[in-house]
């Protein structure tokens, strides 16, 4: 998504990568929000939707947009 390819270092622990993880995805829902607020619709549904094929599942609620991945089985 966003043509950003992201290499993990071998080194990293796993708590480093989901650090990493929810940085970038923190990132890309802010980007995401300032869509919604410019009523750029088609854009911020997009974003949405990559998420969801990433197995991300995102709740816009009144206090801000929550997530989390989805739990496989």
């Amino acid at each position: 998504m966003l043509g950003i390819k992201v290499e993990i270092e071998k080194e990293k622990s796993v708590r480093d990568q989901m650090a990493l993880v929810n940085n970038l995805v923190d990132l890309i829902l802010k980007l995401r929000q300032k869509m919604r607020k410019r009523k750029e619709w088609k854009i911020a549904n997009e974003i949405r939707d990559k998420l969801k094929k990433l197995d991300f599942l995102i709740k816009d609620a009144p206090m801000g947009t929550k997530w989390r991945l989805k739990r496989k089985p």
